[in-house]
């Protein structure tokens, strides 16, 4: 100090002020740049997007030449940006500038500041992300869904989650609602005044500070007591940073993040520069880039309702092919079997008529030849019969001749026979004449018995010649 007043008396504000400075430098603790950014953003990556310096996004998160969108103003949105390499330090104070804004009356859901383990962003379900964190992680939630008509949040706050390793979180809800979401007019180029978010961490105590208007009006939203969870010493050396924004179902807002900076002290900080205040050219210039990516994401959303709309069309289209095919289909099949069920009906009834005709010129048929062989019957049998009559009465002549004669020939031989014995037994006969008598009237009778016996078989047999021959 004393060595300064050698300096001429011109020099000593210069002087004075560079002390001030170096006092309140070591009070803030240094500046770690590698970790902190702010706009311009000017640097170009190999596939044509801005890229933040050590730093990556992710998710639908872009960065644009004065500030990072993690999501547009769209529903189920999700992005982040993470920082490549830990902190390596045991405490730390994090100043984020950042702007929640929107046209819709109806808007949410989060922008999240995170200090944990993990060395990149990993989905999950608690504001898009995963629950087994260890670290620390402040959450601004925002919400206007049950009366769209009011400009101002029905749900604002800040919550605090401390996370172990394990997928149960302790949440520590901040006690202040302050207006972070800000109603956008279309049409309107001015730029939307950004908010800022001041965390002092160490492994002890968390500070949490909200600057609604970035204007230097802090308001503390929460002071926790770190020692009461299970975080172990010194797990900041291997924590990164990570700043996520996530848009809901049926809401949604823009989040954006203009500026990052990081000491490597948890004393109380203050930004210099143009953390805090910006000229108006900056907010003008600002402001049309704001403006510009605003349109810029509503062409992207209206392209993409155009494309949802056509693949809905195209979806619908093939639908309607798929029914129209199913039911020509069904139509074709249903046609066919009438068609199929008509011929067959048809083809029955020719059958039927076919079979009856068959049945008729069978039945003719079968009639002709039964009247040809009854008539060639009845000739046959008139014949038959006229030849078997003939026949019959030839044998039956033939037969009462030969009966006659042999009769006339045993009568004679009879007569003889008697004549020659009855001289000879006459003496004899005329003693017992009986029973020489008798024997010679049996014989008689027996050769009479046995002739007719053959004349009726012979008879028999031609009867019997005559059926068959009918």
């Amino acid at each position: 100090f004393f060595s300064g007043m050698a300096l001429p008396r011109a020099l000593w504000p210069l002087w004075v002020l560079g002390l001030l400075l170096g006092h309140l430098g070591a009070c803030q603790g240094a500046v770690m740049d590698h970790f902190g950014f702010e706009p311009p953003f000017m640097k170009i990556g190999d596939e044509g997007g801005r890229e933040i310096p050590n730093w990556a996004v992710g998710g639908q998160a872009a960065a644009h030449q004065r500030f990072v969108r993690l999501t547009a103003e769209r529903r189920k949105a999700k992005g982040s940006i993470w920082s490549h390499e830990p902190l390596a330090v045991d405490e730390v104070s994090l100043l984020m500038q950042f702007r929640i804004s929107g046209h819709n009356h109806v808007y949410g859901e989060s922008l999240g500041l995170w200090i944990t383990r993990f060395p990149q962003w990993r989905r999950g379900q608690l504001h898009g992300f995963s629950a087994d964190f260890t670290g620390v992680g402040v959450v601004i939630e925002q919400y206007n869904v049950t009366n769209p008509t009011l400009d101002s949040p029905t749900s604002n706050r800040l919550r605090v989650y401390i996370g172990t390793g394990k997928e149960r979180v302790t949440t520590e809800e901040a006690g202040c609602g302050v207006m972070i979401h800000q109603k956008e007019t279309r049409g309107d180029i001015a730029a939307v005044s950004p908010a800022s978010l001041k965390v002092q961490l160490t492994d002890k105590d968390l500070v949490v500070s909200v600057d609604p208007k970035s204007n230097g009006h802090w308001q503390s939203c929460a002071t926790i007591n770190l020692r009461f969870h299970d975080l172990t010493r010194g797990w900041m050396q291997d924590a990164y940073l990570g700043i996520t924004g996530v848009t809901g179902k049926d809401v949604a807002s823009k989040h954006d993040v203009l500026s990052l900076h990081v000491y490597s002290s948890a004393a109380e900080v203050s930004p210099l520069g143009s953390a805090v205040q910006t000229d108006v050219m900056q907010k003008l210039i600002e402001g049309a880039e704001h403006h510009m990516v605003s349109v810029k994401d509503s062409l992207m959303q209206e392209v993409e309702a155009i494309h949802q709309h056509e693949q809905d069309h195209m979806n619908r289209i093939a639908d309607l092919e798929m029914q129209l095919q199913s039911e020509m289909d069904e139509t074709l099949a249903n046609r066919l079997q009438q068609m199929e069920e008509l011929h067959i009906d048809r083809l029955e009834g020719k059958e039927q008529l076919l079979l009856q005709r068959i049945a008729e010129a069978e039945q003719s048929t079968w009639k002709d030849l039964e009247d040809k062989l009854l008539g060639i019957e009845r000739a046959v049998q008139g014949q038959l019969a006229e030849k078997l009559e003939a026949r019959v009465k030839h044998l039956e002549e033939k037969l009462a001749n030969t009966i006659e004669s042999r009769i006339a020939g045993l009568e004679e031989k009879l007569s003889h026979h008697i004549n020659v014995h009855a001289s000879a037994s006459s003496v004899r006969m005329s003693r017992s004449w009986r029973i020489p008598f008798f024997l010679m009237l049996t014989i008689i009778l027996g050769m009479l018995g046995k002739s007719w016996y053959n004349m009726d078989a012979m008879s028999k047999q031609l009867n019997a010649r005559r059926q068959r021959a009918i």
